[in-house]
């Protein structure tokens, strides 16, 4: 006989217990939720929290502080006798969407941006952060993970941003610091530069740059 899981709700937030021993609130992420509970708040309701018969919150601690930072109810479930063990098998389980698991999400959602995202890292076999910043031409690199798993990521001039992504493969055949992060984010701040010589700027690297990466410190 299957078991019906009844799904509750209040707006009586204090009668919820946190696990001290479960992992920390990160606020980044309270604040994230909200942000994607405000586009849809009609959904939340079908994730709902999961909690014991005494009201300590096994799964869903997040979700919980977002929902009573926008005075919404809170959604939930009870599982009886769930313990600390139970939420830390349950964390570990998890597995997050990687930026491809959006990519692709996106794209077969008829989204042409993310379709540009996902070939250009399959041809230059760029990070994630160097691909989706050079395709859209955005130099703060702190905004990635927000706008992109949102589906708010644009290419803003794919000739462009392919050229680019060209340039800085082909820099990384005469560095390896072109396979760095940091590195991509940085040229793109040079490329970004009206008076940028990419001819120009090659000959020189080619001349002085292993002699200046060879350098002792």
């Amino acid at each position: 006989m299957k078991d019906d899981i009844k799904v509750y709700s209040t707006l009586d937030y204090d009668k919820f217990k946190v696990m001290s021993a479960n992992r920390m609130v990160s606020k980044g992420h309270v604040q994230q939720l909200v942000n994607s509970i405000e586009e849809r708040p009609e959904a939340i309701k079908y994730n709902p929290i999961l909690i014991n018969e005494n009201f300590f919150v096994i799964d869903g601690q997040h979700r919980l502080e977002a929902l009573k930072a926008l005075k919404m109810p809170v959604h939930y479930i009870v599982g009886k006798g769930l313990t600390i063990e139970d939420a830390r098998r349950m964390n570990a389980s998890m597995m997050n969407w990687k930026p491809m698991d959006y990519a692709i999400s996106y794209s077969e959602g008829g989204n042409k941006h993310y379709l540009d995202y996902i070939n250009a890292r399959k041809r230059f076999k760029t990070s994630h952060t160097v691909t989706a910043h050079y395709l859209a031409n955005n130099i703060n690199s702190r905004t990635t993970a927000s706008w992109f798993k949102r589906g708010n990521f644009e290419v803003s001039n794919l000739d462009r941003g392919l050229e680019w992504l060209d340039l800085l493969t082909e820099l990384k055949t005469m560095t390896p610091l072109g396979g760095y992060r940091d590195f991509g984010m940085a040229f793109l701040k040079i490329l970004n530069n009206p008076d940028f010589d990419s001819n120009r700027f090659f000959t020189r690297f080619k001349q002085v740059g292993p002699q200046f990466l060879n350098k002792p410190q």
